[in-house]
């Protein structure tokens, strides 16, 4: 009983916690594969991007920001994606006019 009330205060044991750190890069590691199956030029350009994007964390180009190297590369990879995407597809239908 004790064990149920510490797990229902908030608290989950150390194995849970540890096994949640890799849930958010398992989800999107799964939804790149899935949209890089239909747009493998966007895939490829969003996989460098994401690299550039991890290097520059790691060499401190984003410190003067604080806490940057815990948010700002999902951020930056997700709404970079966006843009880019919306501007491929806007590129694309000009081409096709």
């Amino acid at each position: 009983m004790r064990h149920c009330r510490k797990l229902y205060s908030g608290h989950a044991p150390p194995s849970v916690t540890a096994a949640l750190n890799y849930l958010l890069p398992a989800l999107f590691g799964a939804l790149f594969v899935q949209f890089a199956m239909n747009q493998k030029k966007l895939a490829v350009i969003m996989l460098v991007f994401g690299c550039v994007v991890y290097i520059a964390i790691n060499k401190g180009v984003f410190n003067f920001l604080p806490g940057a190297s815990s948010y700002l590369g999902t951020l930056l990879c997700v709404f970079g994606s966006i843009f880019i995407a919306m501007a491929m597809k806007k590129m694309e239908g000009k081409k096709t006019e």
